[in-house]
């Protein structure tokens, strides 16, 4: 998984890549981060409501559509919540990582300190990355289900 991040980040050269698979505990849902490259940040983010009002992590794994931030600023400027792990974070790509049956088993979240940094090649690596985590995260999600 690792591996996968990293080959991605050598096609989008973002500041920050994690990928996060879709866990249940305790009766409740979250997002739990399973490898990334770049500065420490949170290790999980419940899957609530609540937390989707400011969390693009969380409201990808819900919603399972994804959140693309061109300009921080200018999207709280806007009135946009933002869930800030780095100050430094100017633009993000969220995306939700989808079984075959269209669950939401999993995102991807990355980041870059510049504004508009995520354009047509850097999205086409990180949806590429998505569909790769697809089937594995299903079987993942399933056989945690199951236990």
């Amino acid at each position: 998984l690792q591996a996968l991040v990293e080959a991605t980040l050598h096609a989008a050269a973002a500041d920050w890549l994690g990928v996060y698979c879709r866990f249940e505990r305790d009766g409740q849902a979250r997002l739990v981060k399973l490898a990334y490259r770049g500065l420490p940040s949170r290790g999980e983010f419940p899957l609530t409501e609540d937390f989707a009002v400011f969390s693009n992590n969380s409201r990808v794994g819900l919603s399972g559509r994804a959140a693309i931030v061109a300009d921080v600023a200018a999207w709280q400027a806007a009135g946009g919540a933002y869930y800030e792990c780095d100050p430094k974070v100017q633009s993000e790509v969220c995306l939700p990582v989808l079984a075959a049956d269209g669950r939401v088993v999993g995102i991807l979240d990355a980041e870059d300190a510049r504004p508009g940094f995520f354009g047509e090649a850097e999205q086409a690596a990180l949806v590429a990355l998505a569909l790769a985590l697809s089937a594995p995260f299903g079987r993942l999600a399933g056989a945690v289900e199951k236990s």
